[in-house]
């Protein structure tokens, strides 16, 4: 399923990213919408990032 959302992302699917200047992270979601979730085989995660 990876390559297939690479392709249509951009090559982003999930985690951190260094492109060029920008930093780019991309969450697998928190899982909390009742409707039919997109996450296929990776767990839900709430990210917290602190920049400093």
């Amino acid at each position: 399923m990876y390559p297939l959302l690479a392709y249509f992302n951009d090559g982003l699917v999930s985690g951190f990213y260094d492109r060029g200047e920008r930093k780019v992270y991309v969450t697998n979601g928190s899982g909390l919408w009742n409707g039919f979730t997109m996450r296929v085989g990776v767990p839900s995660e709430i990210t917290f990032i602190t920049l400093e």
